[in-house]
Order: structure tokens, then C-alpha cells, then sequence
């Protein structure tokens, strides 16, 4: 079974998106935090991962930074469930971090490259 998310330790090179737990904060500018996951740019666009939260996040920025509500999230696991494949397995591989975010969180945040 194919692992698409690592912890930012387990990075080899920078050509990732780094799922950052709550909102992304200026101040402390804490780039590959231990709490984070991150996929690699290929597997994020190749999946689908990418045009899925597109989709959803209107201010979904690939560069920039992103925050993703719980409902956000909810309507990507659902395009990521309708589309099946590797988009669900990836998908459901995040899932266990999401739910303890959200649980402390209002939003996570995608960093992106």
C-alpha cells in the first residue's frame, strides 16, 4: 500500500505541501512543524489531490497559504470517496490527522510550495 503523507522529518527535499495544524501563524513563521504531514508536490497533483481542493477552497492558493475548514474538508472527502482510486487512499491516509486537528482546531492550513 502506498504511503502519500510523511511528517516533515521524513522529507527528502522541499517539493512538498505541508498540512500545518491550525491556522498558519506570521509571527512565529514555523515552516515543517513536527505536528505537520506533508505530500509531495507529484503526489499531490498526480492523484488529484490538488484539483479537489481547488475545487472546494476558493482561496486555494499551490504557492501561498491555505486555510481548510472542517466543512471544506468534509466536501473533499466526499469528491475524494466519489472519485475512489488513489484520491480516497490518500485521502483517508489524512483523514486520521485531520480529525485530531479539527478536534483542537477550527482549520488546518496547506503550506504550499
Amino acid at each position: 500500500m502506498a504511503s502519500y503523507f510523511i511528517h516533515s522529518a521524513d522529507r527528502q527535499g522541499t517539493c512538498y505541501y505541508e498540512f500545518y495544524a491550525g491556522p498558519w501563524s506570521k509571527e512565529k513563521m514555523e515552516f515543517w512543524h513536527k505536528d505537520s504531514i506533508c505530500i509531495s508536490d507529484d503526489n499531490f497533483t498526480d492523484i488529484g489531490f490538488e484539483k479537489a481542493i481547488a475545487e472546494v477552497v476558493e482561496a486555494y492558493d499551490p504557492y501561498g497559504i491555505t486555510a481548510v475548514t472542517q466543512s471544506e474538508w468534509d466536501k473533499i472527502m466526499q469528491i475524494a470517496t466519489e472519485a475512489g482510486g488513489e484520491l480516497l487512499k490518500a485521502a483517508q491516509e489524512a483523514s486520521e490527522w485531520t480529525k485530531e486537528n479539527f478536534s483542537k482546531h477550527d482549520v488546518f492550513t496547506i503550506l504550499g510550495l
